[in-house]
Formats: structure tokens, C-alpha cells, sequence
């Protein structure tokens, strides 16, 4: 009887210690991690001078029409999340008076390959700034993407101020030195 009370002893002893045994660590562990990716789009202006300046000059010659100038330093930055289905559009609007007489065009070139993701596309024609100041498409289509931040990144914006047709009518008069804000909005489209 001794000797059965000892095996069965022994037996539950062994039995209790496989079972310590197979609740070990086996190399492997696991658990849930929670996250966010919210919808997000970040955007700002990068000049290689502190503010874009167009300045018409006398032409050298009498006679001459005034040609028209144009400034190609300044660039939008953009990170864009989007939500699915849905993509992201940048418009541009002005405040300020443009001379009576003079056209300001505005117009996007597609994004610097610098960055990744789905840029949109530029509307691909100048935005006349000068009738309107309410916001005009200027990059439609924008995805997920992320352009590289500094000047020379993203989508180069080209400035170009001229004399219109009203030249011929007596309509432009000198103006002094005058800003006019071009405001540029990212949004999601609906």
C-alpha cells in the first residue's frame, strides 16, 4: 500500500510539473496593437526670396509694348492622408486690388519628384486671379501623398502679371508698390 501511495505521489508530481512545462514560453507571444490614421493634409509655401515681386519694366525700345513679367520662385508643400474614396483639391484665392487694365495668372507645374504618393493632377492652364476672389481649382486629384518639404519640392507655382487688352483704351494707370494676398486652401472633395 506504501508503495502505491508513493507511485500515485510520484505520478501527480509529474503530472503537475508537465503541466508547469507546457504553459512555458514556446518562443513566441503576441498581442493587439490599437492605432489611428486619421485623415490629414498639411500644406505651406516655400519662396527663394521672402515674397514673390513682379515688377513691369520701361521696354527698351519707344514703341515698344510692355512686356509682361513673370516670377517662378515659390512652391506648395503638401502631406496629404485621405479618406477612402475621397481625394483632396487645392484652390487658390485673392484679396487686394490688381490694377485696372493688368491680368495676374497663377499656374501649378505637376509635383517634383522628390516625394511619393498620388499628387493630383494641376488644372494645367493659368488661374486668372484678377476678376475673382474666390477660390479657383489649381491641383485637383490630390491623393495620399507627401511632396518633400523645402524650395524646389512640390508643385512650382509660376506668377505672371501682364498688360491687357484695356492697354489699348487708355484703362492702366502707374500704380506704387502694392500687395495683393494670394491665399491657397487644401481641402478635402466631397
Amino acid at each position: 500500500m506504501k508503495n502505491s501511495i508513493v507511485i500515485l505521489a510520484v505520478a501527480a508530481l509529474i503530472a503537475g510539473f508537465s503541466g508547469k512545462t507546457m504553459a512555458q514560453d514556446n518562443g513566441t507571444a503576441g498581442h493587439a496593437i490599437n492605432y489611428t490614421l486619421p485623415s490629414m493634409h498639411i500644406m505651406n509655401l516655400q519662396n527663394t526670396v521672402a515674397k514673390p515681386v513682379l515688377t513691369f519694366a520701361a521696354p527698351a525700345t519707344a514703341g515698344a509694348k510692355i512686356a509682361a513679367v513673370t516670377n517662378e520662385l515659390s512652391w506648395i508643400n503638401v502631406t496629404s492622408i485621405i479618406t477612402t474614396g475621397k481625394t483632396k483639391t487645392i484652390q487658390v484665392s485673392r484679396t487686394g486690388t490688381i490694377p485696372a487694365g493688368t491680368t495676374l495668372t497663377v499656374i501649378a507645374a505637376a509635383a517634383s519628384a522628390n516625394g511619393n504618393g498620388s499628387f493630383g493632377t494641376p488644372v494645367g492652364t493659368a488661374v486668372d486671379v484678377t476678376t475673382t476672389g474666390t477660390g479657383q481649382d489649381l491641383i485637383t486629384g490630390i491623393g495620399s501623398c507627401w511632396t518633400d518639404a523645402g524650395v524646389g519640392m512640390g508643385y512650382k507655382l509660376t506668377y505672371n502679371w501682364s498688360v491687357d487688352a484695356a492697354y489699348a483704351t487708355g484703362l492702366v494707370a502707374a500704380a506704387s508698390a502694392t500687395a495683393v494676398t494670394l491665399t491657397y486652401t487644401i481641402s478635402e472633395t466631397l
